[in-house]
């Protein structure tokens, strides 16, 4: 984005740890999951990694 501004520390992180995340969920053939962080006030070696349900989102 032109009007964007740099990334921080944290959004590097985070975006590093979703993708590794994924990673995961898709080499374990988890379809219909999305990736979580919980922790994320703690530092990164705290942050709590997993998956969750997209159906666990949705009401009918």
């Amino acid at each position: 984005q032109a009007r964007g501004s740099l990334p921080s520390n944290f959004d590097c992180d985070y975006a590093y740890a979703l993708g590794h995340i994924a990673y995961h969920l898709i080499g374990a053939g988890l379809n219909g999951y999305m990736a979580t962080v919980t922790n994320l006030k703690k530092p990164v070696s705290q942050w709590q990694c997993g998956g969750a349900p997209i159906t666990a989102m949705m009401t009918v």
